[in-house]
Order: structure tokens, then sequence, then C-alpha cells
């Protein structure tokens, strides 16, 4: 079964998110994706679960989130996301955990970082929450992939930074 929610416009955020075996944490998840300030993204779910256990629990969000449910018979969190990869219509592409949930803002957060730097071509690992200290990351499991020149990112992340990518890790 497919579910699917769009008002037709093209989000700015296309969440993939690879899944099997977690229904309680999907369902955190998908509330923390109510509790954003904004609505200009969409949630695809790759279900690696052998069985429907997600479909009620989509079911009940997806008239309140833009959803899109692909089924895989195969594992593997590179392989679904790959998938996942194939449906995407957002400017931003994040890889959520299935494990995670976002904090209130976070999304606006993430979208500010990119809309002040724009020579930034990624963003991975500890991104700052919108109400986090300078210093202070929260860990989401968000990871945004945009094509960019790796040299020019690392030059710009060292001048505004003062360090190197690889330092801030």
């Amino acid at each position: 079964m497919s579910l699917e929610a769009s008002d037709g416009s093209t989000p700015r955020f296309s969440l993939v998110l690879c899944t099997r075996g977690r229904q309680t944490e999907v369902r955190a998840l998908l509330e923390s994706l109510l509790r954003q300030a904004r609505e200009d993204f969409e949630l695809i779910i790759v279900d690696q679960n052998q069985d429907d256990r997600l479909l009620e629990i989509l079911a009940q969000y997806s008239h309140r989130i833009s959803l899109h449910h692909i089924r895989s018979d195969g594992s593997g969190a590179a392989r679904a996301r790959n998938i996942g990869l194939a449906y995407v219509k957002g400017e931003l592409i994040g890889f959520p955990d299935d494990d995670c949930s976002y904090l209130d803002g976070y999304l606006d957060a993430v979208d500010q970082i990119f809309i002040s730097n724009r020579w930034l071509g990624g963003l991975t690992g500890h991104p700052l929450h919108g109400g986090a200290q300078a210093g202070q990351p929260h860990s989401s499991g968000l990871r945004i992939i945009i094509e960019a020149k790796y040299c020019e990112v690392q030059a710009r992340f060292q001048a505004t930074f003062g360090c190197s990518l690889h330092d801030a890790e």
C-alpha cells in the first residue's frame, strides 16, 4: 500500500527515512515533524519490514504530513537511501535515522544555515539546533547533501569557523 499526501507544491526539504523494526521511534519522528514551524517538507519512508506494521501508523499522519511509503524487500541503509532518492522532490535532502526525532524549529535552523551560507554544499553530523548556542551541537541524525565543490566548501569553512572540516568532526 502506498500513502502519499501532497498539495502539489515543491517542498524545501525531502527527508528519506529508512526503517526496519521501529514503530515507536517512527511515530516519535512523525510527531516531531508535526511540531515543526514549517510544512514545506516531504517524508519518504523506505520500509524494510517484512510485514505491514507501519501502515496503521502512517495512515494516522498521511493527511497532516506529505508522505510517500515505499516497500523494499532488501535490507541495508545505503540501499534504502538510494531507493528513496529516486522519489525526492525537495531542494534539500535529509536522511533522518529511524530512531531520531527533531527538536522544535530544527528544520528552520537547518534552512537558515543554508540561506546564510549559500556556498555550503552539505551539512552532516551535528548541525546546530535553532535554540542552541554556538558550539553546543544537537545530534539529531539529519544529514543534508547537496552538490558542491569540496575545496570551496573547505576554504570557506576554514575562513568562517577557523578550523578545517576534519577538525570540526
